[in-house]
């Protein structure tokens, strides 16, 4: 195989292929050996037997080289199919089970010469059927050329009298709305822009339509700039009908170009077949987009011997995403062509003949495509524009961009979470207005604002505050990037030393107009949004004359009362047109150089992520995985290695939201991540609790600030709450809210110990019976705390041993408590019956015994009376009077505190007395290799073969139905929280194996169990090979997302295995992947 069609396949390339989320998630479950047989590749071709619910296994293959294609057996309707995109998913993944130089099978062959008679087909549209088929005579091949000529010029005259019709329709169409205004425009519903699109669409003009189209999406999307940007559709649509009804008056390469947008369609197999270009190309960017119902993706390559960026465009069929093209940020050596006539330059791949290489860097020393400031760039442009005044986005490399964000300094002092989400739910600042990208001359322009909302702290972490290179497309509003790397010094020039932030308490120097307005621009707006009925013509500068000289009927640039209506609406058409193109042309950037740069970050001492590991932590960040977030995070730190940069924004927001986290987040910033912490609104936890913010701080940051401290200085945390030395003792916390006394109570989980002694026993007076409760609860987990001594000196002499010399058996005399004093009231036991109680039936005293065995270490009970916890439990223990059993009374009383200690001895005692939840939660108490021992013994006990689907042995002895072992496991495990041991995961596996082979592979519960397990379960455990004649889900779907989620997490331990190195060499090119209009 080729190295393009494996080395150039990445996962998040195979996800964009898939129809929609849930084909790719099934595909990626598929994209593991154990579910293929007949592996194969050759060229770019793939092919394998994916084994599905039939008998037959299902014939897959994909052609994954500059024209993705694949086909498949299954009675999907989605293209691809999931076993096509878990073939590509196991090359990406492991290509060494693909066997590489064998001549693919027959089915396989049959089908590439069927696409390729198609391809003969569709190449020589003139042949005769008898030569494309390879019969009959050819001595009748001239006759059919020359009648396929004429039928062909015959079509050609019906188009253009069709467009000729949809053209002057739309002539009118847009006279009628410059005369309305387009204010009046922009409140009408997508149906009536819809109506005059399908019009154009009838009358064979798709150009015309999409231009119709894209001014209804501006429209309806609104913004600041919707009247400019709508004036600049409206003028340069009038343009380009002018172009056609006068078609005649041009020259043939500007009638080429005005047929080329209109919509008339060229074959690529013609553009193929004229001039080729071959050598090194570089993939600099891309972005996906969206041209009516079809979606498409816009590449920006570098092509040798041209001075700007060229153009690939791949669509994909019907509502499908379009195919994988090239790899972004390489250079891959190929075969294109340019289609004739087009601005910027269109290219159409012919073939690649070596894998990509990726790119270092994204302005090469010598490049002629690279512009060193915006005004060369966009002075760059005015060639193309005159060629194509419709040319629109094109792209260009800038280098030595400074990133600007809109406002240094603000964003810190923001409240927390006041940013939006930025790609994919990640950080971002308000609402991506005011982002600046200055040139190293101080000309700055505007980052589109949808894109600064997704990418603006993404970019800015990428630089550090230092100079940037960017692939960038301009459509003559706003500037998306596509594609940036760390500027490296050029020869002859210098990078820009970094501008002082303002002196404090002083006004911030506020931003020009970016890009600068363009003369007579303005007014020009004002007129279309009004109307011709209600505004008069402005005069543009520098283009009366030309205005005066082209007016037709009397109409002159500066309008007139005297006009008659549709008189002014065609001067406003005229004007609008050809200021909209002179616009473009002479577009200057704003001048910035006074506005402040944030100071450049220190450097890195550690190392990013190696790629793999980076997507794999990117993967759960982005919501795929979120269980193996912290997991995933705490393996990097421990490492020693860092987060790449654009996961830096992500990781901020999360610790924001998640208190949890942010130790090992902090951990994995690096120096990058801290600088960026300091200027980004949802970085503020990053730099620690600031003390003196205590007094002045809201309810909501004096919770958060508590719960950072308890992170890394407990006891401080205890300070803050107990105010000041002169002060009553915990004033600051008696003086909180009821929930946020509850709140800081809870907060004590954290970093709990012998200085939250007396705030707990402060907090047992608390006047809210929820406080006191969470006092309690948080107080019975400190040993050594008051309550447990306090209870431990109420029980003494409750419970006496005795042995009786005659049957040698250990009797229990116990005393029942007589009454609930003041002391017991206030350690939270009561008389009464507590709510949803299994005790509803108890005395008095059997409720306060209860609850004090609950509150005392069982190892006292041991000391106390002589025996061992299992002698303990099965000593005879006879209490007159009482409601309920007394072995029932003490199991009761001593689980709770079991759990809560963990004794390995009683937790022993325990097991075979408890249920099954209480099993798993008494596994969990131990260590290895006790848990494990544990865990065996009682699946074995759980007879797990003692029930069958088919209902036999369904009803025990008493008549009661019996629980299913799948019940009975599943319940254990739910309670034994991760992560488990590679010998606990291993029996937990063999018998969930055994399970299968008894036919309950398909229970729901073992389905809800795959997921946590999946996280619980040691990565290097041996699930084996899955057995087709098994039932499906646990040996097909469930062992494959098993394997996928194992798969993940020992890949990333591999990856960090290797230590980092010590050094950080210069970061390469990131891309930055996006998606919008056409």
């Amino acid at each position: 195989m080729s190295l393009t069609a494996v080395s150039a396949l990445t996962r998040g390339t195979i996800h964009a292929l898939a129809p929609d989320h849930a084909s790719g998630r099934s595909g990626e479950r598929l994209g593991t050996p154990g579910s293929w047989s007949d592996l194969g590749m050759t060229g770019e071709t793939l092919w394998g037997a994916c084994r599905g619910s039939g008998a037959t296994p299902y014939r897959v293959v994909v052609l994954a080289g500059a024209e993705f294609a694949s086909s498949c057996t299954c009675p999907s309707r989605k293209f691809p199919c999931k076993h096509a995109l878990g073939l590509l998913f196991l090359a990406c993944d492991t290509p060494a089970a693909l066997t590489t130089g064998d001549d693919p099978p027959d089915w396989v062959a049959q089908w590439l010469a069927r696409r390729a008679a198609r391809a003969a087909r569709a190449a020589s549209p003139d042949a005769a059927p008898e030569q494309v088929a390879g019969t009959g005579e050819a001595g009748g091949a001239g006759k059919a050329g020359v009648s396929r000529a004429a039928s062909s010029a015959r079509a050609q005259a019906r188009r253009d009298a069709r467009v000729d019709a949809g053209v002057a329709e739309l002539s009118r169409w847009l006279v009628d709305l410059a005369h309305g205004g387009l204010g009046a425009a922009q409140v009408q519903p997508a149906s009536w822009w819809e109506a005059t699109a399908a019009r154009m669409v009838d009358a064979q003009a798709p150009g015309l339509a999409e231009v119709v189209r894209d001014m209804a999406r501006i429209a309806a999307v609104g913004g600041p700039d919707w009247p400019a940007r709508l004036t600049d559709r409206l003028g340069r649509l009038y343009l380009l009908c002018q172009g056609w009804s006068r078609r005649a008056e041009i020259s043939p390469a500007l009638v080429e170009v005005v047929r080329d947008r209109i919509g008339f369609p060229r074959s690529t197999a013609d553009v193929l077949g004229g001039e080729r270009l071959t050598g090194p190309i570089d993939v600099l960017g891309e972005r996906l987009f969206a041209t009516g119902k079809l979606k498409g993706r816009r590449q920006w390559l570098r092509v040798p011997g041209s001075e700007r960026l060229a153009l690939l465009v791949t669509y994909g069929t019907g509502k499908q995403p379009p195919p994988p093209s090239l790899p972004v940020l390489t250079r891959i050596d190929a075969d294109v062509a340019p289609y004739p006539g087009r601005h910027p330059t269109r290219l159409a791949l012919a073939a690649t003949r070596a894998g990509p290489v990726p790119l270092t860097e994204l302005a090469a020393a010598g490049s002629g495509d690279a512009a060193g400031s915006w005004q060369e760039a966009l002075a760059a442009l005015t060639p193309a524009l005159t060629a194509d005044p419709w040319a629109d986005p094109v792209g260009f490399v800038v280098r030595q961009i400074t990133v600007l964000p809109p406002a240094i300094g603000a964003a810190r002092e923001a409240p927390a979470g006041a940013a939006r989400k930025g790609r994919r739910d990640g950080p971002s600042s308000g609402d991506g207005a005011g982002w600046l990208l200055r040139d190293r001359l101080g000309q700055a322009l505007p980052l589109a604002a949808d894109t600064a909302a997704v990418w603006g702290w993404h970019l800015l972490a990428v630089g550090g505050g230092h100079p940037l290179d960017l692939v960038v497309e301009w459509d003559g509003f706003d500037v998306v990037p596509l594609a940036a790397a760390p500027s490296r010094p050029q020869p002859g020039t210098e990078l820009p030393a970094p501008i002082s932030p303002p002196v404090p308490h002083s006004e911030p120097p506020q931003p020009a107009a970016c890009p600068r307005p363009t003369p007579g621009w303005s007014g020009l707006v004002d007129a279309a949004v009004v109307g011709a009925t209600r505004a008069t013509v402005p005069a543009v500068p520098h283009l009366d004359d030309i205005l005066a000289g082209r007016a037709n009927g009397g109409a002159s640039a500066g309008g007139g009362g005297a006009e008659d209506g549709p008189s002014r609406a065609v001067a406003l058409l005229r004007a609008a047109a050809l200021a909209a193109c002179a616009r473009r042309a002479g577009l200057l950037a704003a001048d910035a150089g006074a506005l402040p740069a944030p100071s450049p970050a220190s450097p890195e001492r550690a190392a990013a992520l190696v790629p793999p590991a980076a997507r794999i932590v990117e993967g759960a960040l982005a919501g795929s995985e979120p269980e193996g977030t912290r997991e995933y995070l705490e393996l990097v730190a421990e490492a020693g290695w860092r987060v790449p940069e654009l996961l830096i924004a992500e990781l901020l927001s999360l610790g924001r939201r998640n208190v949890e986290v942010r130790a090992p987040i902090v951990e994995v910033l690096g120096e990058r991540g801290r600088w960026l912490a300091g200027l980004h609104p949802d970085g503020r936890w990053v730099a620690g609790t600031d003390l003196a913010d205590w007094p002045t701080a809201s309810a909501l940051e004096r919770r958060t600030l508590l719960q950072e401290l308890r992170q890394r200085d407990p006891a401080a945390a205890i300070t803050l709450l107990r105010g000041s030395a002169d002060g009553p003792a915990f004033a600051a916390f008696d003086a909180a809210s009821a929930a946020q006394r509850l709140a800081f109570c809870e907060a004590l989980r954290v970093g709990l110990g012998p200085w939250d002694v007396d705030l707990l026993e402060h907090a047992l007076d608390d006047r809210r019976p929820d406080v006191r409760q969470a006092a309690i609860e948080i107080a019975l987990l400190l040993p050594g705390a008051g309550l447990q001594a306090r209870a431990e000196a109420r029980t003494e002499g409750m419970i006496t041993a005795r042995r009786d010399g005659l049957s040698r058996r250990h009797h229990l005399e116990i005393v029942l408590p007589a009454e609930c004093t003041d002391e017991m009231r206030r350690d939270g036991i009561s008389d009464t019956v507590p709510a949803h109680s299994h005790l509803s039936t108890a005395t008095a005293g059997e409720i306060m015994f209860v609850a004090e065995l609950a509150r005392v270490d069982p190892t006292v009970w041991t000391r106390r009376t002589g025996l061992t916890p299992e002698e303990f439990l099965d000593a005879v223990a006879d209490l007159p009077g009482t409601t309920r059993p007394v072995s029932e009374l003490l199991s009761d009383g001593l689980l709770p505190a079991v759990l809560r200690h963990g004794d390995p001895g009683w937790v022993a005692a325990f097991l075979p007395r408890v249920g099954r939840v209480g099993q798993g939660q008494l596994i969990a108490c131990l260590a290895e290799p006790a848990r494990t021992q544990a865990l065996t013994h009682t699946l074995r006990e759980l007879r797990l073969d003692s029930y069958h689907p088919d209902g036999s042995a369904a009803r025990d002895r008493d008549g009661r139905w019996r629980d299913t072992p799948v019940e009975r496991i599943t319940t254990l495990l739910t309670a034994v929280p991760g992560p488990w041991s590679e010998p606990f995961s291993r029996a937990v596996w063999t018998a969930l194996t055994a399970l299968s082979a008894r036919g309950y592979s398909d229970d729901y519960r073992l389905r809800e169990l795959i997921g946590p397990m999946a996280w619980a379960l040691h990565p290097d455990t041996d699930l084996g090979d899955p057995d087709p004649d098994r039932p499906k889900y646990l040996d097909l779907d469930g062992r494959t997302r098993l394997s996928t989620i194992l798969g993940a997490r020992r890949r990333l331990r591999a990856a960090l295995t290797n230590p980092p190195p010590a050094g950080t060499g210069p970061a390469g090119p990131v891309p930055l992947p996006q998606e919008g209009p056409s």
